[in-house]
């Protein structure tokens, strides 16, 4: 009996299909562990798809819900989309490995390395530290400078993940140290174009300054958003 070809068509892949949960379905190497989305899992990546339109969205998930899947399904949809290349943050190395372990089990493609072929390209997922996005010398490009482009990007542990990128843009001194006099005048009350009042930055500075207490950049928030608008030294 001949067979005609031309019947035969190719269902929807994982490469293709964009609805989360019927891409769940449709990777076809992934662990035994994964036979099915938890409810949960399939709630949030309902909701998600159809507000995926949005610039940006916040997901809660309780700890040991499974978000990671969540996140790497997302991002994996994105990319089939055409709204790629798509990066997964986490807060640290540890992190970072166990989310490309959940990656492998699930049978999806994960890099570590923000020039690879395969990311930019959106065949592989890019999974980094929140440190390596945000960095004084970003391989991302710095200020208005984009040397490599994000379509996507899912940062797990929001908070945490904030709490470092303040670090990475946050300069301490101590009192003692030879830069802290010439850092305390560039930033004094003189350079606000403010009026100045009793709660301004310089006073702080200077209250800071006597204490011998510091840091002198980023002494607390209203201070880094305040008169002499350094907010840009975190942001």
């Amino acid at each position: 009996m001949p067979i005609n070809y031309g019947v035969i068509t190719g269902g929807p892949t994982a490469d293709t299909v964009t609805d989360p949960q019927k891409l769940f379905q449709a990777l076809p190497a992934k662990a035994a562990k994964y036979a099915y989305l938890r409810d949960v899992q399939g709630d949030i990546l309902h909701k998600w798809y159809e507000t995926r339109a949005r610039r940006d969205t916040v997901i809660k998930m309780n700890t040991g819900g499974g978000k990671t899947v969540v996140g790497l399904l997302v991002l994996k949809s994105c990319i089939n989309e055409g709204v790629g290349p798509a990066v997964y943050v986490a807060a640290d190395h540890y992190l970072c490995s166990q989310v490309r372990s959940e990656a492998a089990d699930l049978g999806l493609a994960a890099v570590d390395e923000p020039r690879s072929l395969d990311f930019q390209t959106g065949r592989a997922i890019l999974v980094i530290p929140i440190h390596t996005l945000a960095n004084g010398m970003s391989k991302f490009g710095v200020g208005r400078e984009m040397n490599i482009e994000i379509g996507s990007i899912v940062i797990d542990d929001a908070h945490a993940c904030l709490a470092t990128a303040e670090q990475q843009f946050t300069l301490s001194l101590p009192r003692a140290h030879a830069t802290f006099n010439k850092l305390l005048e560039i930033f004094s009350v003189r350079r606000s174009p403010y009026p100045v009042n009793h709660g301004d930055y310089g006073d702080r500075a200077r209250r800071a300054a006597r204490a011998g207490s510091g840091p002198l950049l980023g002494m607390d928030r209203q201070a880094r958003t305040g008169d002499l608008g350094i907010g840009g030294l975190s942001g």
